[in-house]
């Protein structure tokens, strides 16, 4: 019997546009005043790299551990003090600022607001204070093999140019992130090292006055796909799907009227973004970790701290770190 097909084109089967990531992660550097540095410990102060896993609800803090740099990206973030707790801002990824559709978010799931939308520069003088342009890392953490944010706050970008600088006889402020990228086969990968280094709010060698900060230790180097083959395609879903989410935010869709199909990316881009919203949440509790799972991820660094509240935790602005 013979069949009069055509050739299928790759409009007949479009790509399905998922959430590339699935564990959140954030520096924060432990600022300690000037009269409490003397006690001072990273522990102490809270000083690290903490990590949430959105699905599981687990969360904690993230020893030692290896990545590779995919991209780094442009977002707006913020958290705002409301009583005892910070209400947190957020928004989609963004590759130029200056074409791209950035909505910013308040609140998370059904609770989400607008509060922005459109290009960066003509509505950041509405943003509340506390709340502005941030960039954004997306990473493969080899010893779990996940895909994970990074806000890139002002300590750890500092600290991740200094450790690429030091590979490439450049100056920290001769390495611009964005640029990183070029090649489909090459990315850059950094280690923490679990050390840090006391250092003052400019980034200087903390002199002994004023308040301390605690400054990552990375070490960097090349990862090629040689060794992990599995990094371009991942790098490329990334960039697809941010792509697919301005598309979607070009037809002049709301969040609300997602409609979940397989090519439609609303409904995934909202469920991804809803890591990045650190809204507390007293509906939500954290569904109890296998013993396989816990053993597992203490192998791979993840370090999961009790003392963490129930909720996920606010996301702590660069010069708001508790002092301990």
């Amino acid at each position: 019997m013979d069949f009069d097909f055509q050739k299928p084109t790759s409009e007949d089967a479009p790509k399905t546009i998922g959430k590339p990531w699935t564990v959140k992660l954030e520096y924060r550097s432990g600022k300690t005043p000037e009269a409490y540095v003397d006690q001072a410990t990273p522990e102490k102060a809270k000083a690290g790299f903490t990590y949430y896993r959105p699905e599981s609800g687990e969360k904690g803090y993230l020893g030692p551990f290896k990545c590779a740099l995919l991209g780094v990206y442009s977002g707006v973030s913020g958290a705002i003090p409301n009583g005892t707790r910070f209400d947190n801002y957020w928004s989609n990824f963004v590759k130029d600022t200056r074409t791209d559709i950035i909505r910013v978010q308040l609140g998370s799931k059904e609770n989400a607001v607008t509060i922005a939308e459109g290009i960066y520069n003509d509505f950041k003088h509405t943003l509340p204070t506390g709340v502005s342009y941030t960039k954004f890392a997306v990473v493969y953490i080899f010893a779990t093999q996940e895909v994970a944010t990074l806000e890139l706050s002002a300590s750890l970008e500092l600290a991740l140019k200094e450790a690429i600088a030091a590979e490439t006889g450049k100056k920290p402020n001769q390495i611009n992130l964005f640029n990183l990228f070029e090649l489909v086969n090459r990315f850059w990968g950094f280690a923490f090292t679990g050390r840090f280094t006391a250092r003052q709010k400019d980034g200087l060698n903390w002199d002994g006055k004023g308040e301390m900060y605690y400054y990552p230790e990375l070490k960097t180097g090349i990862v090629t796909s040689d060794h992990f083959p599995q990094l371009p395609a991942i790098a490329q879903d990334i960039s697809d799907y941010i792509d697919a989410t301005q598309e979607y935010f070009s037809k002049g869709k709301r969040m609300n009227e997602a409609t979940g199909t397989a090519n439609d990316p609303g409904k995934e881009y909202q469920e991804a973004e809803t890591a990045h919203a650190a809204f507390v949440d007293p509906s939500h509790v954290k569904p109890a970790l296998s013993a396989t799972t816990t053993v597992a991820l203490a192998k791979a660094g993840f370090v999961e701290d009790p003392s963490f509240p129930t909720e996920e935790p606010a996301i702590m602005p660069e010069g708001e770190d508790l002092p301990f």
